[in-house]
């Protein structure tokens, strides 16, 4: 179970990675549909990643508590000025942006 889900991660990873490159450098909008469904794969496969390997996470975060710590208030920090700043918005990527075929028609 722990090698398939980590296949899956990894090539939902790579995918969600190559079209949201594309989407963000290329402006190729074909791939949103593509993109949101292997975000959602991505998502999922990394919660049952978690949950499969939660007694060496939590290991992990033991022994290392402070950079744990510190990469977890990163984390935080950066989404928040994310949200607050949205440096995309007026390239149309922020709230009002459309996904799936909203986004193709729009294109």
């Amino acid at each position: 179970m722990r090698k398939t889900v980590s296949l899956i991660l990894t090539i939902s990873f790579l995918i969600t990675a190559i079209t949201g490159l594309l989407m963000m450098f290329a402006h190729v909008r074909q791939v949103t549909p593509l993109h949101e469904l292997m975000s959602l794969v991505l998502v999922i496969s990394a919660i049952f990643h978690i949950v499969l390997n939660a007694k060496c996470i939590w290991c992990y975060i033991k022994e290392n508590a402070v950079l744990t710590g510190i990469l977890l208030l990163l984390a935080i920090a950066i989404t928040v000025l994310l949200i607050v700043a949205n440096p995309h918005q007026e390239r149309g990527h922020g709230p009002q942006y459309q996904h799936g075929q909203q986004a193709l028609d729009r294109d």
